[in-house]
């Protein structure tokens, strides 16, 4: 079997299932592991499928699955630096600003859920309003100023939490706005699924690699966020309640974050890889999804040999190479 020949076709569907992403999209294990909240981190190369899979976490949509994908593309990064709480030292004085992006990020799906209580989802609705479509800057900008939700999570009203807000009419700090999300959270939220998937991660890394004092930040930044993800995750464990951050991120760059903790990291972490075997059967199942409406999945053999004639496929130098049939 010729790995090469196999993998350029490969990366062709991948760019063609772009078009129809849920009818030619290969479910393998690891999907399902992330799906089940099993693992959090996807680690991969350049071109092992982590956009794919990233969409079709985004495009699942049901009565009980919400979806919310923060895209870091075109981001301007400064202003996330910005954003940090110095109450830690570095690399973790940027958690608290990513449990407020996740915890934004789910009680804005909480209010599109019909299964939440209507008087809590209205409440809601005052802070995250539908239809309000703005670029990610623009809303984590809104999220962290002070006058956001001052109106409601200031005074209360049917969001109930945990915590005494000596004056409610003070403008609350988006760091102490955290636990108050946290609280409405765990206090008004179903067990509906919300996956939180963080998404064009290595956007600024092009810009930084010459700059060691900008490489420092962008690491602290990336090991806070591994770290608030482990956090959400720990601090909803003993609960029924589903949240769901999902952080997909290239593996040189996983590769340069070197915090003690990155060892507790590896239970949560998928790494992907395409071998021969894995890549047969996704060209085999998008055969099938053409040539046998997805009713069954065809064995790679019987796939190709429905589209090519055996031993007739030609690539390489001069088209001098043969692609031979080989026996499942």
């Amino acid at each position: 079997m010729e790995n090469s020949l196999l993998h350029t076709i490969s990366q062709n569907w991948k760019l063609e299932a772009k078009l129809e992403a849920s009818r030619y999209f290969y479910h393998y294990t690891e999907v399902s592991a992330i799906l089940d909240n099993t693992k959090c981190f996807v680690i991969g190369r350049k071109g092992t499928g982590k956009t794919a899979i990233c969409s079709h976490i985004v495009n699942k949509k049901d009565y009980d699955c919400f979806s919310e994908r923060l895209n870091f593309k075109n981001y301007p990064f400064n202003e996330l630096y910005s954003l940090y709480n110095d109450r830690y030292t570095a690399p973790n004085q940027y958690i608290t600003l990513w449990k407020y992006l996740i915890y934004s990020s789910v009680c804005k799906l909480m209010s599109e859920n019909e299964a939440i209580d209507t008087d809590v989802r209205n409440e809601l609705l005052k802070i995250y309003p539908k239809n309000n479509i703005k670029q990610l800057a623009r809303r984590v900008s809104e999220w962290t100023s002070a006058e956001f939700g001052i109106n409601v999570l200031g005074n209360g009203g049917n969001l109930k939490a945990d915590r005494t807000i000596t004056n409610p009419q003070a403008s609350i700090s988006w760091l102490d706005k955290v636990n108050i999300l946290e609280d409405i959270i765990a206090n008004h939220c179903d067990e509906s699924k919300y996956y939180i998937v963080f998404d064009e991660l290595d956007e600024d890394y092009r810009e930084l690699r010459d700059n060691d004092t900008d490489v420092k930040l962008y690491k602290s930044l990336l090991t806070s966020l591994f770290k608030a993800v482990q956090d959400v995750k720990a601090t909803f464990s003993t609960t029924n309640l589903r949240i769901m951050p999902i952080v997909f991120l290239r593996d040189d760059i996983y590769a340069l974050l070197n915090d003690a903790d990155k060892n507790k990291w590896s239970d949560f972490k998928i790494e992907l890889e395409w071998t021969e075997d894995k890549i047969k059967k996704m060209i085999a199942y998008r055969i099938s999804c053409d040539v046998n409406n997805g009713n069954s999945v065809l064995t790679f053999n019987n796939a190709w040999d429905r589209i090519f004639a055996p031993g007739k496929v030609r690539y390489g130098r001069n088209m001098s190479k043969k692609f031979l049939r080989l026996i499942s």
